[in-house]
């Protein structure tokens, strides 16, 4: 009975490796990709800050919205991304980390965020981590569920 365990823990534990293995090259893909849309970024980001350089004090402030400064912020919304699988190492745990520092970093200015919440994963982690640091947030209640892979199609 305990060769048949042994084996067993062995077969699990190719099993986790395979996984890992998996999970690594979908990151490896998700980084590719953000590096290639990098500089299109890049320069979309150096374009929008040129026009606003350009029309600021032209007068079309009261016409554009975006070329507006609020005198305070009262209302801010916070997009939180984790993962659906607990395959991702410590990210979970780090994105939930840092969303709790800027909810406490806000809450001390008097703002309490509205949060979003993308993956199973990081709506736990949410939950723990903000209860135990006494955060004040306001959970939408909108989720959504982490997809395995999209396609330029679906977005």
């Amino acid at each position: 009975k305990m060769k048949e365990r042994i084996v067993s823990v062995k077969k699990t534990g190719k099993l986790t490796d395979a996984m890992r293995l998996v999970a690594a090259a979908k990151v490896r893909k998700a980084q590719e990709g953000v590096e290639k849309a990098r500089p299109f970024s890049m320069e979309l980001q150096s374009m929008i800050k040129g026009l606003v350089k350009k029309l600021k004090g032209s007068g079309l402030e009261s016409e554009l919205p975006m070329l507006r400064v609020p005198e305070k912020t009262t209302e801010v919304g916070m997009l939180v991304i984790g993962s659906n699988k607990g395959l991702c190492g410590a990210y979970n745990g780090l994105v939930a980390k840092y969303a709790l520092a800027r909810t406490l970093e806000l809450n001390k200015e008097g703002i309490t965020p509205k949060i979003v919440i993308v993956g199973k994963k990081m709506r736990i982690q949410i939950n723990s981590k903000f209860e135990r640091g006494k955060a004040q947030y306001n959970y939408t209640e909108i989720y959504f569920d982490m997809p395995d892979t999209v396609t330029a199609k679906e977005s």
